[in-house]
């Protein structure tokens, strides 16, 4: 979608900065004009001449005691000008003197206001891209991002690419639930709760995700469910691979955050879980290198280690085993090995 033509007085033009368009965005531009005129003149005469071209008029602010602006609304379009931020620069201990022989003239600052455009997609045009995005193969990490905007029918496809193609990610498998409780089909929902549940075990962070899963769990009756330990059937299904004291892990290869994943038990017959991933990263000098991200869990989520750092992680199965995951860099592309090594715990 093109931008809009600024309607400006004779003699005046604002200079376009930027134009682009993204993510449900027909349009953004961001233009600057310089004037003789005061803000007051420019922004009500401004406010005229849109209104007059079928823009509706949000608010007009002048006062002195407020930051100057106007907003215009016009279908799926925003417009909004304002003056330009300045910057104050102080330096410390610098006086500059002026004899009154040499002062001249103080020439008038120009007025300079910022006008944005912002123009969204309509509901068509939204529905339009959802619906090819759905039929497309683009990951379900990048779909789930517009739960809020898919509806009906969208809502049924988007689930039948869940069961084509199972996510890998909790967010996901939280989205699938939520999509499943407002279709009515609790059982389902349910299902894909517990999936997601399984796969927090995978996330160093969980803040965001965790009150949302608790708040589903209340809405199906069993506020207890997050804190259930996994059945090894499903950590399994969803690609754990179990270590022992006798297992002999076969090297696989990852690509960069991808997770290996990993369950055993302790001596005590609890389960834990191991992820392990190849994340790139920005060192204190400023530049990016690899490095292992592991996420360790215990128990029903009660202890939970995570971090960042080498190319090599040690960790125990409490009473089991001592396991060092190592990984090295293959190929010329973000390729990398990961070998097990496993010790018995005497």
């Amino acid at each position: 979608r093109e931008p809009p033509v600024i309607p400006l007085p004779e003699g005046e033009s604002a200079k376009m900065v930027t134009s682009y368009h993204g993510l449900m965005t027909a349009n953004e531009t961001l233009w600057r004009l310089e004037t003789d005129r005061n803000m007051a003149e420019v922004l009500t005469d401004l406010k005229d001449r849109l209104d007059a071209e079928g823009w509706r008029i949000g608010n007009l602010e002048l006062r002195d005691s407020h930051l100057p602006h106007m907003r215009a609304f016009k279908d799926d379009n925003i417009l909004t000008a304002y003056p330009q931020r300045k910057r104050k620069v102080s330096s410390p201990g610098l006086t500059i003197t002026m004899d009154d022989a040499v002062a001249t003239e103080t020439v008038p600052e120009p007025t300079i206001i910022m006008i944005h455009y912002l123009g969204r997609m309509n509901r068509e045009q939204v529905a339009a891209a959802l619906d090819g995005l759905i039929d497309s193969d683009a990951p379900t990490a990048n779909l789930v991002i517009f739960e809020g905007l898919i509806r009906g029918d969208q809502r049924k496809r988007l689930l039948e690419r869940f069961e084509e193609r199972p996510p890998t990610r909790p967010g996901e498998w939280l989205v699938a639930s939520r999509m499943y409780k407002n279709l009515g089909q609790d059982d389902k929902s349910r299902e894909a709760l517990v999936r997601a549940i399984v796969l927090l075990r995978t996330v160093g962070d969980t803040s965001g995700l965790k009150s949302r899963i608790d708040d589903l769990a209340k809405k199906h009756g069993d506020k207890d469910l997050p804190n259930a330990e996994p059945e090894p059937a499903l950590l399994e299904e969803l690609g754990f691979i179990e270590i022992t004291p006798e297992a002999d892990i076969p090297a696989c290869e990852l690509g960069l955050d991808e997770p290996a994943m990993f369950y055993g038990r302790t001596d005590e017959g609890k389960i834990e879980t191991i992820t392990i991933r190849m994340v790139q990263r920005t060192t204190d000098k400023g530049e990016r290198e690899y490095a292992i991200s592991f996420v360790g869990v215990a128990g029903d989520h009660g202890g939970r280690t995570w971090g960042t750092g080498g190319n090599s992680h040690y960790t125990e199965i409490d009473g089991a085993c001592k396991i060092t995951f190592q990984i090295e860099k293959i190929a010329d592309g973000p390729q990398f090995r990961l070998t097990t090594d496993i010790m018995a715990i005497p």
